[in-house]
């Protein structure tokens, strides 16, 4: 079996870069409809400007819609985003879990905090790395 790392070896498809940064999210499905007005939680796998990966429990057909609730640790508050699951998969790493990449279609105004804090850590992680 290959693996979904191995699978898109070199051919990188993201828009923007991403961190490695543990927010926390809660998520509920939009479209299609479900039956539940039940909200997710978890933690970020990666982020970026243009989208999230985190793992869940559930899978998540690609297309479905989703709202996305993020911990913002900076600015002690929550950005709200709307996303779409560009894939979803049993996790490797979590038996039991499957793990989600949605892409970022709209964030609440004012994104530009959302931004700011993603732009914080991308050169956090820039001077660690250069420090190595």
């Amino acid at each position: 079996m290959i693996s979904a790392a191995e699978k898109f070896q070199g051919k990188e498809k993201r828009r923007a870069r991403r961190i490695s940064h543990h927010y926390v999210i809660h998520f509920k499905q939009l479209k299609p409809p479900v039956h539940t007005d039940e909200w997710g939680t978890s933690t970020v796998r990666d982020i970026s400007k243009t989208g999230i990966s985190f793992f869940t429990s559930r899978h998540y057909e690609p297309g479905a819609e989703l709202e996305i609730k993020i911990t913002n640790p900076l600015a002690q508050k929550e950005d709200t985003c709307w996303a779409t699951v560009v894939r979803s998969h049993p996790s490797e790493k979590m038996k039991g879990y499957h793990e989600v990449a949605v892409r970022i279609d709209k964030v609440q105004e004012p994104s530009a905090a959302f931004d700011k804090t993603i732009e914080f850590f991308i050169k956090k992680e820039d001077k660690k790395r250069n420090r190595m």
